[in-house]
């Protein structure tokens, strides 16, 4: 599982949030991506296109839950917020999307990204 790219990514996040000098708002969001990282877990796993898929789907919408959290956390998101909502804007979620797109192919066209 260490080698699956969005579980260490995400879990390097999850790190960040749970640092005992992190700011409230990455602790409000802990719990979120603690799922998501549960979801991507069970991706790594999972070898039927159509289940991998709608696993990667859920892990796709806690983390934009996540990220729209973050942003909507004060009127101005603090940095270490937004460093976070950006790694997983910027590097989990186009991974994601890339197997999204990889199973698709795999399943004939079938899975919605």
């Amino acid at each position: 599982m260490l080698d699956f790219a969005p579980f260490t990514e995400l879990r390097a996040v999850l790190h960040s949030c749970e640092a005992g000098d992190a700011p409230p708002s990455l602790a409000a969001i802990t719990e979120i991506v603690r799922a998501a990282c549960a979801r991507l877990a069970i991706a790594a796993h999972e070898f039927e296109p159509r289940a991998f898929a709608a696993v990667l789907r859920a892990a796709r919408r806690d983390l934009a839950r996540a990220c729209g959290t973050l942003f909507l956390a004060g009127p101005e998101p603090d940095s270490g917020a937004l460093v976070c909502a950006s790694k997983i804007e910027h590097e989990v979620l186009p991974r994601i999307g890339g197997l999204l797109r990889w199973a698709e192919k795999r399943q004939g066209g079938a899975v919605r990204t």
